[in-house]
């Protein structure tokens, strides 16, 4: 972490906080209400990983949306990286129940 002194503060500079999601179970060929991620940083890069098939993750919007089609259990994993070359990952699971 990286400090800088202003005047009597010592301040961190760079924090960078993703909250943590909850775990989810879906249905397949559903739409799901979006899930929306805060990072504490507007200006960071968000990336996602492991999301199924028919999810996307939109780093703009901070958000992941879709139809997701294959059953299973997926880790999502969600970095975020801002310009003081801090780096936060955050993880969860998506379960995707086969529809009836």
């Amino acid at each position: 972490m990286r400090h800088r002194k202003d005047g009597d503060d010592d301040q961190q500079i760079g924090q960078l906080n993703i909250r943590q999601q909850d775990d989810l179970t879906v249905n397949s060929g559903e739409e799901i209400s979006p899930i929306d991620l805060f990072v504490n940083d507007d200006d960071a890069a968000i990336e996602f990983e492991g999301l199924p098939e028919g999810m996307v993750g939109v780093a703009d919007s901070r958000t992941i949306s879709g139809v997701p089609t294959e059953p299973g259990t997926y880790e999502i994993t969600v970095t975020a990286f801002n310009q003081f070359e801090v780096e936060e990952t955050m993880s969860f699971s998506i379960t995707v129940e086969e529809t009836e």
